[in-house]
């Protein structure tokens, strides 16, 4: 084996290490121990006792919908915000822009209970924002937390907004890699 291949799997043997005892490790026993009923002793091979329980569960069918859901909802309303703020931040007429970046990145530095929290002040039923200004234009309130489909819009505005940031940074990578001369003769 070549030095240089020693060296490098040299600095990739602690990674794999804690890659295979935190991580793999665990994902393969929690497999293993998916498949036996452990309510015997001795434990019993019975795939069926806990696979077979999870499929009919109407929870689990529940959040696979709900999940489904957001997937093809806040994906592409994310995309597309995102690509639309790469640009707007690739604009040289735009003034201050690391500070436009900052503040569309912050989000996502933000920690997800604060995030949620302010997520909850601003859509409660009693004193939030968004309640106050739909009353102000005469729509009235709206029960946010206890309509299923008001929550689901919800959950996908603050996923949106806490993530919209972070893509429209990596589009933003993606097109100051491009030459200026491509700039130049898409002017042309």
């Amino acid at each position: 084996m070549p030095k240089r291949n020693r060296t490098a799997y040299f600095f990739l043997f602690p990674f794999l290490t804690i890659f295979a005892v935190f991580w793999a490790w665990p994902i393969v026993q929690s497999l293993v121990l998916s498949l036996f009923n452990t309510r015997a002793n001795p434990w019993v091979f019975n795939p069926q006792a806990n696979w077979g329980r999870l499929f009919v569960d109407p929870a689990f069918s529940n959040a696979l919908y709900n999940t489904f859901v957001i997937m093809v909802i806040q994906v592409p309303i994310m995309l597309a915000l995102a690509t639309v703020l790469a640009v707007m931040l690739n604009s040289r007429l735009l003034r201050a822009r690391g500070l436009m970046r900052f503040a569309f990145f912050a989000p996502v530095v933000v920690s997800e209970v604060a995030y949620a929290a302010v997520f909850r002040l601003m859509f409660t039923n009693d004193f939030g924002i968004i309640n106050k200004l739909l009353n102000s234009i005469g729509i009235g309130s709206v029960q946010w937390f206890s309509n299923p489909n008001a929550a689901m819009a919800v959950i996908i505005m603050a996923v949106t907004w806490r993530w919209v940031g972070y893509n429209a940074i990596i589009l933003l990578s993606g097109l100051q890699s491009i030459p200026e001369d491509v700039y130049e003769a898409a002017t042309l």
